[in-house]
């Protein structure tokens, strides 16, 4: 009769599991009491999603350069809970997040045990409630979107390679993973490589095992439910005359511009450098991994090497191997954008979790935890506690803010107040979220100007390459949807994060000074109302940009472009920046051209 377990030590690994999930819970509440943005991502794919529920077309009337899924994926939560509706895109955020763990415990508890399972889960919830902080580990971006599929993608893969050699479950298991690890890819294309490794794994099983025509039957299901959804969207768009500019704009403006911008080895490791110093402990784990993935290899090419068979080094294959592979793979595509997005790093995260707690398994039995081995997990995971438990607090104090400061509001109030419901606005530069909490819908097809300027975010410094980097005739698009759905206000906040303003752009300023005139200045931010046909504005001044700043109201220390306004330009006077300023009828102010 086998000895009984404590229940103590029974459910220690799923209580442990529980704690994460409780940390992540706690983490994003903040944002949803409040009825927060986590990240600026969340509301520019909220306002495209709105030009989609108003009939414009995706990459021609709602533009953006990530894969159709993620966009449509907000399209179906803002027909379902408004396009303006925060509260909603947060707790969708949430529910990803948890998805993100489930996935984790169920694969590394399926492949590995409940040890390593418990371990990878604690590694993320911290991650997500923490370490990468809510604007990155909690945001509804790209990669929250595609941690689910990718890690079901993964166990489906795993699982398949389990079954027997050429039965129907296996598959239909290596089907699954196809198709999930598809609609990762057609979320953002980071994803591009995971199906690799699985392809490598059914071809080395093929060679090793002589069932060569059941390998290359199980590959052709595998890729050609991989291709699939990515079919399906291609189908979408070659039927509605929008294939041209998908392929535009998630390869050829990603290759070109979004890649090139401070590409070479300076340009690349600045950023990291940067992003090294601030998630030192997501590069601790990457080191965990990689010695752990190395150690394993260098005993396997040791054993070929004595055995002198190079076909040895590939025996041994395993699942550890496979899970290692998607996570390097899914690092090195994080990695391979200069910018080094923070957000970029969650989708390899559980994976690299994953294979770090794997590389320690040893000393981390299924079922029935060493004292020791609970007294470090239950530190670990009491640390974490308290460290979200602090993160917590402080975002409450803070009333959920964690990417933006309170002007915000103060400039979408004034802008909810000075137009009607039905109004649309246009805001040029870096700052969509200005649509939904003004709850005026975004008119024009760009949210973000750095398609129509040439402008790579955190590379400020590439000023003179920028026109070079501009979406051919993208400008003249843009005015032209604006001209056509007439917004009632224009919202400049071209000196807030990119220091690009709408008037150091020849044709956007004669557009603006010829149908706009300006109302107030609110920071940073310049506001100009559309002026009915034959009016004039009360005073023919334009304000000189002001100097930039980041979405926190700090100085960002960058270039701006000269005004080419032909119009006259002066200097406003001094105002608090959350107070309405602008010129006074008659007013001559001091001339800010040269």
């Amino acid at each position: 009769m086998p000895p009984r377990v404590r229940p103590t030590v029974r459910y220690f690994y799923p209580t442990l599991v529980v704690i994460g999930v409780v940390m992540v819970v706690a983490a994003c509440l903040p944002t949803i009491v409040f009825g927060r943005y986590a990240n600026v991502d969340e509301a520019y794919t909220s306002a495209l999603g709105e030009r989609l529920l108003e009939g414009y077309r995706l990459y021609q009337g709602a533009i953006s350069q990530r894969g159709p899924m993620m966009y449509y994926a907000y399209e179906l939560l803002d027909a379902l809970c408004g396009w303006d509706n925060v509260r909603s895109v947060r707790v969708a955020g949430l529910i990803f997040a948890l998805a993100h763990l489930a996935l984790t415990w169920m694969t590394g508890r399926a492949l590995f045990g409940e040890g390593v399972a418990a371990v990878a889960t604690l590694i993320c919830a911290y991650a997500l409630a923490v370490g990468l902080g809510a604007h990155d580990g909690l945001a509804l971006n790209c990669e929250a979107l595609q941690v689910p599929f990718a890690l079901g993608g993964l166990l489906a893969g795993a699982l398949g390679m389990r079954a027997p050699r050429g039965t129907a479950r296996r598959r239909l298991r290596l089907a699954a993973a196809g198709l999930l690890y598809g609609v990762a890819f057609t979320v953002k294309q980071t994803a591009g490589l995971l199906p690799l490794p699985l392809l490598a794994w059914i071809a080395l099983d093929g060679l090793r095992s002589r069932e060569r025509r059941r390998a290359m039957i199980d590959a052709s299901v595998y890729a050609a439910a991989t291709a699939f959804p990515v079919a399906v969207f291609v189908a979408h768009a070659w039927a509605s005359g929008t294939l041209r500019a998908l392929w535009y704009y998630c390869v050829t403006y990603n290759l070109q511009i979004h890649r090139e911008s401070g590409y070479g080895f300076a340009g690349w490791v600045s950023p990291l450098l940067v992003l090294l110093g601030t998630h030192t402990a997501y590069f601790f784990l990457v080191a965990v991994a990689a010695a752990a993935t190395a150690a394993r290899w260098s005993r396997r090419v040791s054993l070929a090497v004595r055995a002198r068979r190079g076909r040895a080094l590939l025996a041994g294959l395993s699942v550890e191997d496979y899970v290692a592979l998607d996570a390097f793979a899914a690092l090195a595509l994080a990695a391979a954008f200069p910018q080094h997005f923070g957000h970029s790093y969650l989708f390899p995260l559980p994976m690299l979790a994953l294979t770090a707690a794997a590389g320690a398994r040893r000393a981390l039995p299924p079922g029935r935890p060493t004292a020791g081995l609970r007294t470090a997990l239950a530190a670990a995971t009491a640390l974490g506690v308290v460290l979200s438990a602090l993160a917590t607090t402080a975002a409450f104090g803070l009333r959920g803010l964690v990417s933006h400061s309170e002007l915000v509001f103060t400039i979408a109030g004034y802008i909810e107040r000075a137009t009607s419901a039905q109004d649309k606005i246009f805001v040029w530069g870096f700052a969509p979220w200005l649509y939904g909490y003004s709850h005026r819908r975004p008119a024009g097809r760009y949210v973000f100007a750095t398609y129509v300027t040439g402008f790579v975010p955190f590379f400020w410094w590439d000023l003179p390459s920028e026109p070079a980097r501009a979406v051919p005739g993208s400008l003249t698009d843009l005015l032209g949807d604006l001209d056509r759905e007439r917004p009632a206000l224009v919202v400049d906040a071209g000196s807030v994060e990119i220091a690009r303003p709408m008037r150091a752009y020849p044709q956007a300023a004669a557009w603006l000074r010829a149908s706009y005139c300006f109302e107030s200045r609110i920071g940073a931010v310049d506001i100009y109302r559309r002026r009915g046909d034959g009016d004039t504005c009360p005073t023919p001044y334009f304000p000189c940009p002001s100097t930039p700043f980041d979405h926190w109201g700090s100085p960002i220390v960058a270039p701006m472009p000269p005004v080419v306004d032909d119009g006259p330009s002066g200097y406003l006077g001094f105002a608090f920046p959350d107070q309405p300023n602008g010129f006074t009828p008659g007013e001559r102010p001091m001339s800010c051209q040269p």
